[in-house]
């Protein structure tokens, strides 16, 4: 029987093919599903054999672990360059979405607050 061995839910393609790339190169037989029209189902990849589970669920690990350490130093290194995206850079190119998010997070506050101010009246 199947096991799920990696959810794809918010994976990036590049990081998913990935995944597929070490799976294939140590042969392991897998399939995928998705998500389906509404969103619903449990997007991802499935090892074919139960007692490589753990080989494969340890494979990935340790690419994970290896992958976020180089996602860091890249980041590390935007920063360090000047290159990392800046909260005033995401408000001069998309300054609607940036207005839009905050209205929504006050609205948020202010319904979430506005029963406790009401008490004290």
């Amino acid at each position: 029987m199947a096991k799920l061995v990696f959810k794809l839910k918010d994976v990036p393609e590049q990081e998913s093919d990935a995944i597929r790339r070490l799976l294939d190169e140590h042969g392991f037989e897998y399939y995928e599903t998705h998500a389906g029209n509404w969103g619903i189902s449990v997007a991802g990849i499935w090892v074919n054999d139960d007692e490589r589970h753990a080989e494969a669920r340890a494979l990935i690990d340790a690419f994970q672990i290896e992958h976020a350490r180089q996602m860091r130093a890249a980041y590390r290194e935007q920063c360090h360059s000047g290159k990392a995206e800046t909260i005033i850079q995401r408000f001069v190119r998309n300054p609607l979405r940036f207005v839009l998010y905050l209205l929504f997070a006050a609205l948020i506050g202010y319904f979430s607050l506005a029963p406790f101010f009401e008490l004290g009246q």
